[in-house]
Formats: C-alpha cells, sequence, structure tokens
C-alpha cells in the first residue's frame, strides 16, 4: 500500500508537444514513480476566463500558457507552442497513465493606472505577461493602497453580476472539457498578493463590507474613487484597518467561504475536486490575520486539499540578509492539519524553479532533504489514532527535473516514508480553534505571541514538537503535551487540559494565567512590567528533571534588544515576506521553556542544550532521532547520552554519514562502531554529525 500522496506542479515546458501523446510516457518515465496527480501550470487564468465551452475550435495558447510567464526556456528545452486541443490529448494521455490532472492558475497582475492605458504589462521575471481579461475589466482588479494589482474573485462586474459566479461555471466548463480532474488555485488568486490592510478598497467591496457590517462610514468615504472628491483608497484603508479591523477580516473570510462552498458544490457535483495552496506560507492564525484566509472555513466549504507553501529555503536564499525561517514554515502544515484536519494536507517541497532562476536540489540539497524529513516526521493524533500530518508532497517546479535529480528525490521520499512512528515521544502540542479568530482581539491589543510563533521560537531552540492534537482529542494522546496560550482556551478544553493525567507545560499572559491546583515550575519573562503583555511558563505533572539547569538558563536572560510602544500605535509589517509584528520576549525565557520540554518530555536520551533532536517510536520498536543543523555552511557534531539502558542496535536510517556511527563509551571515549554486540553493550552514548543545513534519522533498538 503506498504511503504517501505525490502530486507534481508543472508548466506545459515539461512535456513534449511535438510527441502523439504530447511527452506524457516520457515524463512519467523520467520521474521514475507514477504521480497520483500533476497540476498543470498554465499560469494565466485566463484560460478559464476566456474559455468556449465545448472547445469548438483549436486556438494557440499564448506564451505564458506555455511556460510559467511566458519565460522562452528551461533547463531541458526550449518554449513549444501549444494550443487547447493539444493540452486536451495530454490530459487524456495522462489519464490513460492513471495520473489526475489540475488546471492550475495564478492571479493576472494589472499595472496600468488609468483606464485608457492598454500598455502590455511586464512580469516581475521580465517577461512579458499577456493579460486581456482583467484589462478589458478593470472594475475585477484588486484597488488598494499599493497597487491596482490582481484580478479579485469576489468583485462584481460593472453591470452588478458576481465574478465568481462567472468563475466557477467557465472553470467547470474547462476543466470538464479538457478532460482534468479539477482545479488548483494558486497565488495572487487565492490567496491575493495583496494584504488586507493595503486593499481591496474598491466602492464594490468597501460597500458592501459597510452594509454588512451595518456602519456609516464618513460622508466623504462613501463618494465613489472616481469622484474628485474623494479622499481615495488610502483614506478607506485607514478608516477601516485601525476602526474596522476584525469586523472587515470577518467579512471577507465569510465571502471567500460563500465563494468557495458554491465552488466546491458545482465541481463535486460532477466528480472534480477543488485544490487550493495556503496564505503565502502563513500558518492559521497569520493566515487569517494578514489574507482574511481562514482554513477551517475552506474545510466547511468542502475544499478537498491544501498545499503549504513551506519552502523555507528558496526564501531564504533569495532574500539577501534576510532571517532563515526554518522552524515557522515546517510547523506550518501541521498546524494547519490541526486547524482543518478535514483537508488534505500537501507539503509543497521546492525543488527548482527555471523561470525564478532557482534550484534547492542543486545549489541546497541538504537544506533540500532536511525539508523533506522534517515536514514528513510530525504527527496528527486524532481518535482514529496517530498519523503523519502532512500527506504527501507537491513538488515545485516539476518541468525540469531530470533523471537523475528525480532519481536523488525519490530516494530521499522512500527514506522519509520507509518507516511509520507509532507515538512521539517528544511534546505533543494542542492546538485550540481559540488561537485563530478569538485570539484577533489579544494579539491586536497587545502584539503578543501566537502559538505558532511560540512553537517556532521554542523548536528553533531546541524545545521540537513531535505531535499535535486538537483541545478536544486529548483523551489519544499521551506524554507530554504543550498548550501555547492557554488562556484562549475554552472552559471545555480548558477542564480537559486540567485533567490530563501526563505532564503539561502551558504558556499564557500573567494576568490570565490559569489555576491549576499543584505547579511543579511557573517563571515569567522578568523584562516585561505590564502583566497583560508578560508571558509566563508553568508546568505540572512534570516528574524528577533537572531544575537548577532551567534556573540557570534564567538567572542568565537579558532583556530584548527593542521593545514596542502601546500595540495601537505599532505598524504591521508591510509585507508578508516581513515578519508578523510581536512584542519581544527575552530569549533566555524562550530557551528555558525549550529546555523544560526536551528534559520533561522523555528521560531517552540527554544532549547538549539547543541540539535540535525530536524523538520517536517507530512501528517497529525503535526509537527515531531526528536531528537538523541550522548552520547552512558547517558540518555539526554532538553527543547523545543514552540514559538508564543499553543500546542493542543502532542503525543510520538516511544515507550519510556512510561510516557506522561512532560511540561515545564511559570517560567519554570516542569509538568506531566495529566491535558488535559486547561494544555496543559498553556504549554509554554515540555521535551525531549532521551536514550542513541537513537532517538525519538515527534509529535505535535499546535493552
Amino acid at each position: 500500500m503506498k504511503k504517501r500522496e505525490l502530486g507534481l506542479w508543472t508548466p506545459l515546458i515539461g512535456f513534449d508537444v511535438e510527441k502523439p501523446d504530447r511527452g506524457a510516457a516520457e515524463y512519467l518515465e523520467n520521474v521514475g514513480e507514477k504521480p497520483d496527480s500533476i497540476g498543470l501550470f498554465v499560469y494565466n487564468a485566463d484560460i478559464i476566463n476566456y474559455h468556449e465551452e465545448g472547445m469548438p475550435r483549436e486556438k494557440k495558447f499564448p506564451p505564458d500558457y506555455c511556460n510559467y510567464y511566458g519565460s522562452p526556456q528551461n533547463d531541458l528545452r526550449k518554449r513549444q507552442d501549444w494550443t487547447n486541443y493539444d493540452l486536451r490529448a495530454l490530459c487524456h494521455a495522462l489519464k490513460r497513465h492513471g495520473v489526475k490532472t489540475y488546471v492550475s492558475v495564478m492571479g493576472n497582475h494589472l499595472s496600468p493606472e488609468r483606464d485608457d492605458d492598454f500598455t502590455p504589462q511586464i512580469g516581475m521575471f521580465g517577461y512579458p505577461v499577456k493579460q486581456d481579461f482583467v484589462m478589458e475589466h478593470r472594475e475585477l482588479a484588486i484597488e488598494s493602497t499599493k497597487e491596482r494589482g490582481y484580478i479579485h474573485l469576489l468583485k462584481r462586474f460593472q453591470d452588478g453580476s458576481s465574478f465568481g459566479d462567472y468563475f466557477i461555471r467557465k472553470a467547470l466548463a474547462c476543466v470538464t472539457d479538457y478532460g482534468m480532474d479539477g482545479l488548483h488555485l494558486a497565488d495572487a488568486i487565492f490567496p491575493h498578493s495583496i494584504q488586507v490592510q493595503h486593499g481591496d478598497f474598491s466602492d464594490d467591496l468597501f460597500g458592501r463590507f459597510a452594509a454588512h457590517a451595518k456602519i456609516e462610514p464618513p460622508a466623504e468615504l462613501s463618494l465613489s474613487l472616481r469622484d474628485p472628491a474623494s479622499p481615495g483608497v488610502a483614506a478607506r484603508a485607514e478608516y477601516v484597518w485601525n476602526r474596522h479591523r476584525a469586523a472587515y477580516l470577518g467579512f471577507l473570510a465569510g465571502e471567500w467561504e460563500a465563494f468557495f462552498t458554491k465552488l466546491c458544490g458545482a465541481f463535486h457535483a460532477h466528480g472534480k475536486e477543488v485544490m487550493v495552496n495556503n496564505a503565502w506560507t502563513m500558518a492559521p492564525f497569520e493566515s487569517y490575520y494578514r489574507f482574511a484566509v481562514d482554513y477551517r472555513a475552506l474545510e466547511r466549504a468542502g475544499v478537498d486539499k491544501i498545499c503549504v507553501e513551506d519552502q523555507a529555503t528558496i526564501l531564504y536564499l533569495s532574500e539577501p540578509g534576510s532571517r532563515y525561517r526554518i522552524d515557522e514554515l515546517m510547523a506550518a502544515p501541521y498546524l494547519i492539519r490541526a486547524y482543518a484536519p478535514g483537508l488534505k494536507t500537501l507539503a509543497i517541497n521546492y525543488a527548482k524553479d527555471s523561470t525564478e532562476e532557482g534550484s534547492i536540489i542543486n545549489h541546497c540539497p541538504m537544506a533540500n532533504e532536511r525539508e523533506i524529513y522534517a515536514l514528513t516526521s510530525p504527527l496528527y493524533i486524532s481518535e482514529q489514532g496517530a498519523e503523519r500530518a502532512v500527506e504527501g508532497f507537491f513538488v515545485c517546479l516539476a518541468d525540469s527535473v531530470s533523471e537523475a535529480e528525480w532519481s536523488w528525490l525519490n530516494k530521499r521520499y522512500e527514506i522519509a516514508f520507509r518507516h511509520t512512528a507509532k507515538r512521539t515521544l517528544s511534546a505533543t502540542l494542542v492546538f485550540s480553534d481559540g488561537m485563530v479568530r478569538e485570539f484577533l482581539p489579544e494579539y491586536m491589543q497587545t502584539r503578543r505571541y501566537s502559538a505558532h510563533k511560540i512553537v517556532a521560537d521554542l523548536s528553533s531552540h531546541g524545545g521540537k514538537m513531535g505531535a499535535v492534537v486538537r483541545a478536544e482529542n486529548l483523551d489519544y494522546a499521551d506524554g507530554l503535551i504543550f498548550v501555547p496560550n492557554i488562556d484562549v482556551l475554552n472552559e471545555a478544553e480548558l477542564e480537559k487540559v486540567k485533567r490530563y493525567p501526563g505532564g503539561i507545560v502551558y504558556t499564557s499572559v500573567a494576568s490570565k494565567k490559569p489555576h491549576f491546583r499543584k505547579e511543579d515550575l511557573y517563571f515569567e519573562d522578568p523584562f516585561e512590567e505590564n502583566p497583560d503583555y508578560r508571558m509566563c511558563v508553568g508546568g505540572v505533572n512534570l516528574g524528577d528533571f533537572d531544575r537548577s539547569e532551567i534556573l540557570a538558563i534564567l538567572s542568565a536572560a537579558e532583556p530584548p534588544a527593542r521593545r514596542l510602544g502601546a500595540s495601537d500605535s505599532v505598524p504591521d509589517s508591510e509585507y508578508w515576506m516581513q515578519d508578523l509584528v510581536y512584542r519581544p520576549v527575552s530569549e533566555g525565557v524562550l530557551k528555558a521553556a525549550a529546555r523544560l520540554l526536551f528534559l520533561c518530555s522523555q528521560d531517552i536520551i540527554r544532549v547538549e542544550a539547543g541540539t535540535l533532536v525530536t524523538l520517536y517510536e517507530l512501528e517497529n520498536g525503535m526509537i527515531r532521532l531526528v536531528s537538523e543543523n541550522d548552520m547552512m555552511n558547517h558540518y555539526k557534531t554532538f553527543r547523545v547520552y543514552v540514559r538508564g539502558k543499553k543500546i542493542k542496535k543502532i542503525v543510520n536510517g538516511s544515507d550519510f554519514p556512510v561510516q557506522p556511527l561512532k560511540l561515545v563509551m564511559k570517560g567519554d571515549a570516542v569509538r568506531s562502531n566495529i566491535g558488535g554486540e559486547e561494544q555496543l553493550k559498553e556504549a554509554v552514548g554515540f555521535v551525531v554529525k549532521l551536514p550542513p543545513g541537513g537532517c538525519s534519522f538515527v534509529d535505535l533498538e535499546l535493552k
């Protein structure tokens, strides 16, 4: 039985239009294993907007249908000329091989500011972009403080009719006529590229919001943007974002849910599927705050799959001076799974992109390997038991991956899914829906850490989460649980936590800390004066652990390098690549909390504080250590000490290093593992060596 799903995101240049089957067989042979699905990335949504039902005539495609942004070549071939009939032939050929296909589109960008300017658009990578539909229907473009930008599915035509309804009808006809299995919506059409705080504030959406929220904006804001007396989009944006932020986010999220309910209803009635990307790498709260995209609402609407933009390495390498957001992005998929468990969650494995000129598989392969292993390890716990939070990969982009590169990737996929974990021996994150919408006023008032921010920061300091469980499913969890922002749980969830028989670590703000009958440890950020802002950490039922180590970390804590003023005067980040604004927490508090999670979750191994290790018990009874190296330019070596038991067997679960893992003997002497079972009996630990920016599996059998 196949343990994972494999989807490929592939522009048409990945196939050979000159072959009778348009290159389907050759492409699949190159991949090396049959994918479950292929998102045929025609890029431009005009393939849907202008679709002629029944396809009565053959039409030549513009360059940007044939390759992303119309770029002239990839690693394997020059861009070819395709027609609608060629694409239909390709879909039928792939179907004969048992591969599902989706039409995959992004949003067209509109740069001209004047209605009489029809200058061809030059895309962000310097290639011309065809955008007839949005140029003909300027009323559908986002009107924002940033630019008059991308096409907006929630807007209406000039005559007042719904563009969303039009798009759904055209998309279903398009998918049906090409013989495809579904629709994939990606960057800029859904989710948008422009954050809610900057747009859309057109006459259409602004007017509908005012009516929905039953508010009466100042008279001048209600003037049409075309009226010379109107103060413009910026005035509307400032008014809505500063006075009605929560209401506007709720309104837009509701509009998106209504759109996707219609879309999925129409598609499902015809046996078709709907797949979307998540909102620009965002976990649930940040997605909602920045883009009004609520993953739970998408689940209710019937969306079938979500492809999570978790490409930490390419984002880091593409932005000189940026921060490597590996911990945030590796955590996003399992948080999304916990918030919307009905959505099939696929991780986007970034391999290469010839248009954007990036290739992690060639330029930083060990970081690519780390992403593969780190994404597939965490578990989602429900009444059905524990399973991988990520159900497979969606490879980006899969048009120019060579046979040798596919071989490399497939080997890593096989390693990642070779063994199944029965449970985590690291902390289990407890997730509550209150960590999203109900957390919004808390964040707006205090700029305190979201659950995702807490998880990411603790993870970066060695406080790794091995699994996630929804609060109502706590009966199915065991071991140490971690509850970030415990004060946002509802009463029933909080009682469930308090009745949990195992160890509990939580965070809150000091003014809202919960009452436990007995706590084993409690500490607060000593550098924050306001108890409404001050992070606190508590622990219950923790058993024996080295309290002195935690206290030593806290005693060395230093104040944050920067401070925030009143939250209502703190501007939001302008762009999704910039960190969401949070009130700083002392690094010492984060380090102490991370170490507490490591020490109290298991008593099997010890490593230096800050070492990035997550533990699992595999179905074969062995214990797996998932070890990570944050240093992109250096190997990392560390010692693992086994406590209380003898090593019976030790296996390198990945393919580095080649030599057997070295053993640590009594007196800290390091020896090559060549002495067999007798030598293992005397070992007190072993040495892990990690490649730069990489990750490895070590599997242990203990006596």
